[in-house]
Parts: structure tokens; C-alpha cells; sequence
């Protein structure tokens, strides 16, 4: 089995107040203080007698922790706190800032300095080492505004391909082929449990038009979008439709399917199109 996440950095101070205050002035928020000590946390660690007094410190995503541990017991035995960047086994925690200049002005406040420069690199961060409470070494990270922009566009453009997913089945509730027709490539490919068909604009048209089954109502859910390139794009999601007879002989309220569909679109002149369409059918059931 592979680890599930990473719960903690820990760091070992002498004054953990001064290195509260340091890390909440970076931004992390305090999330509790505790005494450990007893036959447990000694079998855990292999220190006999152990005393000590922690601080769990949380970033603003809820992602990461950083862990403060001040010993009371046994006494401290070693301190590589100002040991080279290149010691082995040397401990840096490394944060992403909004605006590197503000932070390194307001932790120098709190005694940070600057170990080398404030670097760029290429088009996407600034970046910078600080020794910060007690000489321990930090690394800060700014996105710069080309990369942050990256993130939106990828934003921007997942809303988009869930709009238009949204808009093609809606397109099939209201039998509006000419609007199914503006989202789909020509030719594409459908792909079920009973095989897979390509078609063109025209074929498309006639299984819509004539087809046996209609949809009459539909709920996306648990969408997720994954971009393979700048211009191709594959969305999974789960679909409760309901369907019935185009006559309106097969059951008066037609039947609800929970499927899994997978979609792939890809920017073609200056929109996006479905190419493949797959889907999985799960146990049918009549609506209510």
C-alpha cells in the first residue's frame, strides 16, 4: 500500500513562543499547544523520562502542518540549526508566499534574515532561503504572474468544458439538435457497453431525431477535468438521466439510469468540441 499523505514537518526549538509568533507572522494559523510525555510517546521516540510541549501549526489551505517541540526532558544533545545548506540531513521547509518582498519584510521584524539573494526562476518564481527563529532555514517561493495566470486559464477553461457539457445535455432534454451539433467534432466516436459507432453531423442528426429513446431529465455530478495538452481535454463525471420512449408506449415516466461518462474535448479554431464519448451503464430503475 502506498502512504496516504504527509501529516507534518516537525522542527525541535528552545523558545517555542518566539517561533509561534514567527510562523503566524508568516501566515500559518495555531492550532493547538500540548504537553507529551508518558510511557507511549517514550516508546515512540526511544527517549526515556520525555518531556515535552508541542504546537501544531496549520497552513491557510489546510494542506500541510508544521509541528514545534520544545524538550523539557531529556536535555537537548545536539543543534544543527546553523549548519550549512548542503549539511546531511538538514531540515528546510519550504512555503509559497503571495508577495515575497512583503513577507521578507515583515519576518525580518521577527529576526529573518536572508541567507543568499531573491532569485527568479525563468518566468515562474521567485524564490529565496531566510534563516528564521533560532537560525533554522526556510525557503520561500513566489508565483509569478505568468504561472498564476496558467492556473486561471486552466480555471477559466474547466468552467467552460463543464458549461458546454452541461449545455449538450440539456441540448438532448429540449431535442435541440442544432445546438448538440455546435458541440460536437465532425466526425466523432460514441463508445458503450454495446460497442463503439462513429459518426458525422448527419448521422448524429437522424439517431436524434429518430431514435427509439429520449432523455427527459438529467443531473451531472462529480465532474473532474484533466487537461492532457493546451488544446485537449478529458472530463469524467456521473450522469442520472432519465429516459423513455419516443412514442411514449415504454413507460409513462420512463426509466432512471446512473451512468459513468467520460468526455474528451479538444479546442479546435476558437471553441471546444467532443471527440469521444464513453460511457457506463449502472442498474437501471423506474421512475418514480
Amino acid at each position: 500500500m502506498t502512504v496516504r499523505r504527509m501529516d507534518n514537518v516537525g522542527i525541535v526549538v528552545a523558545d517555542i513562543d518566539a517561533a509561534i509568533e514567527f510562523f503566524m507572522e508568516l501566515g500559518l494559523e495555531l492550532e493547538g499547544r500540548a504537553p507529551i510525555e508518558g510511557d507511549w510517546a517514550a516508546g515512540v521516540t526511544g527517549l526515556r523520562g520525555m518531556r515535552v510541549e508541542i504546537a501544531m501549526l496549520r497552513t491557510p489551505d489546510g494542506h500541510s502542518r508544521l509541528e514545534l517541540s520544545r524538550f523539557l526532558a531529556p536535555p537537548v544533545v545536539a543543534d544543527h540549526r546553523s549548519a550549512p545548506v548542503n549539511a546531511l540531513g538538514y531540515l528546510r521547509a519550504m512555503f509559497t508566499v503571495d508577495d515575497i518582498d512583503d513577507t521578507l519584510a515583515r519576518l525580518s521584524k521577527c529576526g529573518a534574515e536572508l541567507v543568499g539573494e531573491v532569485m527568479q526562476y525563468e518566468h515562474t518564481y521567485r524564490l529565496c532561503y531566510i534563516r528564521g527563529p533560532e537560525g533554522i532555514l526556510l525557503g520561500l517561493a513566489q508565483e509569478l504572474e505568468q504561472r498564476a495566470s496558467e492556473h486561471k486559464d486552466v480555471t477559466t477553461a474547466t468552467k467552460t468544458l463543464v458549461d458546454l457539457e452541461t449545455r449538450f445535455w440539456q441540448s438532448l432534454v429540449d431535442r435541440d439538435t442544432d445546438a448538440a451539433l455546435q458541440l460536437l467534432h465532425d466526425p466523432a466516436l460514441m463508445a458503450s457497453s454495446h460497442g463503439a459507432m462513429q459518426f458525422d453531423h448527419a448521422g448524429y442528426r437522424r439517431m436524434a431525431e429518430q431514435g427509439p429513446m429520449i432523455v427527459t431529465a438529467f443531473a451531472l455530478s462529480d465532474i473532474e477535468v484533466v487537461f492532457a495538452s493546451e488544446t485537449t481535454a478529458v472530463m469524467t463525471y456521473c450522469v442520472k438521466q432519465t429516459v423513455a420512449a419516443r412514442d411514449g408506449v415504454t413507460g409513462e415516466k420512463g426509466t432512471i439510469l446512473d451512468m459513468s461518462d467520460t468526455s474528451t474535448w479538444v479546442h479546435v479554431g476558437k471553441r471546444w468540441q467532443c471527440v469521444l464519448h464513453t460511457e457506463s451503464q449502472m442498474d437501471p430503475t423506474p421512475a418514480k
